[in-house]
C-alpha cells in the first residue's frame, strides 16, 4: 500500500516518442487507483487529442523522478498484450 501512496502523489509526464513529431509534454498527477490497480490520471483523452496524441501512438511515462515506461496510447487495454502497460481511453466519450 505504501507504494501506491507513493505513486498517487508522483506526477505523470508524457512525451511523444514519435521522432517526425516534435516531443509533446502534458503533466498532471494520479487522481485514484481503480479496482483493477489502473492509475487514472488527471489529464483527459481531450487533453491528449489537442496536444496532437493519437490512438496507437507510443508514450513514454515518467512516473516520479525514476520509473519510465514507453507504453501505447490505445481504446482497449487488450491492444497492449497480456499484461502490458498501457494508457488506455476504455470509453471514447470521456
Amino acid at each position: 500500500m505504501k507504494r501506491y501512496g507513493i505513486i498517487l502523489c508522483a506526477v505523470l509526464v508524457l512525451l511523444a516518442a514519435c521522432t517526425s513529431q516534435p516531443s509533446v509534454e502534458i503533466r498532471g498527477t494520479v487522481i485514484c487507483v481503480d479496482e483493477y490497480g489502473g492509475l487514472q490520471p488527471s489529464f483527459t483523452p481531450a487533453d491528449l487529442k489537442a496536444s496532437g496524441i493519437a490512438y496507437g501512438d507510443l508514450l513514454t511515462v515518467l512516473i516520479g523522478d525514476d520509473i519510465v515506461v514507453t507504453t501505447p496510447y490505445v481504446d482497449a487495454y487488450t491492444q497492449a498484450g497480456s499484461m502490458s502497460p498501457c494508457l488506455c481511453n476504455y470509453n471514447r466519450a470521456y
